[in-house]
């Protein structure tokens, strides 16, 4: 039986199908037996006819952060540190449901703002999180169940020019060294994983707030589909062939 895994087209899923040689299934019809199968973002359904051993990221999970108004309240209602929800503290955020990156995003500082943000798509709005850093922590549980951290990386750019840090405004990651690596942040990172029931994702992390009354550092939201670096497809293809018991 074969390793497969299951995506959504992407850059990023044909790079780890070229470095791993882990078949990848976007549209084409899966084996009738399969060994493991990885879910890359997919909540593709899988036939009843097809007998396999072991997926990792359960669908219902996928679709759990997927919803990111529903994974906010979510990880919220269990302990874990996000932005607080609500239209009334100004200056707030409003986001669309679904949204990747720097999209459908309002920042509204008065009840106009939110109005109109609602009348441009916003679903739900939360507190402005005046951060000083971001993190993006990759997480992976290994074959003896244990969380790991897969990659680690800190958001670069001009902090002070825009209020979305996104690849469009010129904000950059850059990768972290074990020695540069936060603890507290790798936790947090663990947590959430660990929250919403995935097997690997990876954790977009505010931290180190103008404000000392706000949390040292909050969870803006989770990915199963990340686009990567180089480094990043080495890793992941690394993890993904350790997981099929390759390497």
């Amino acid at each position: 039986m074969i390793n497969i895994i299951l995506s959504k087209p992407s850059r990023t899923i044909m790079e780890i199908r070229n470095y791993s040689n882990i078949p990848v299934y976007i549209k084409r019809k899966l084996p009738y037996k399969v060994n493991k199968i990885i879910r890359w973002g997919s909540v593709r359904e899988i036939p009843d006819e097809v007998e396999f051993s072991k997926v990792y990221n359960d669908i219902h999970r996928i679709r759990l952060v997927s919803d990111k108004l529903r994974c906010r309240k979510w990880l919220a209602d269990r302990d874990i540190p996000v932005t607080t929800l609500g239209h009334d503290l100004y200056p707030c955020i409003g986001r669309t449901r679904y949204h990747h990156g720097g999209n459908g995003f309002w920042l509204c500082q008065t009840p106009y703002d939110v109005d109109q943000a609602k009348i441009e798509g916003a679903d739900y709005f939360s507190q402005y999180y005046p951060k000083q850093k971001e993190y993006r922590v990759h997480i992976g549980k290994n074959i003896e169940g244990e969380y790991k951290v897969i990659l680690y990386s800190e958001k670069v750019g001009d902090k002070y020019g825009s209020v979305i840090w996104n690849h469009d405004n010129g904000f950059e990651f850059e990768h972290l060294d074990r020695g540069e690596r936060r603890k507290d942040i790798i936790n947090l990172a663990k947590d959430a994983i660990e929250t919403v029931g995935l097997d690997f994702g990876c954790v977009d992390i505010g931290s180190n707030p103008l404000y000392s009354q706000l949390p040292p550092a909050v969870v803006f939201e989770i990915n199963t589909a990340p686009a990567l670096s180089p480094l990043g497809i080495k890793k992941y293809s690394e993890y993904f062939l350790k997981l099929c018991g390759t390497i």
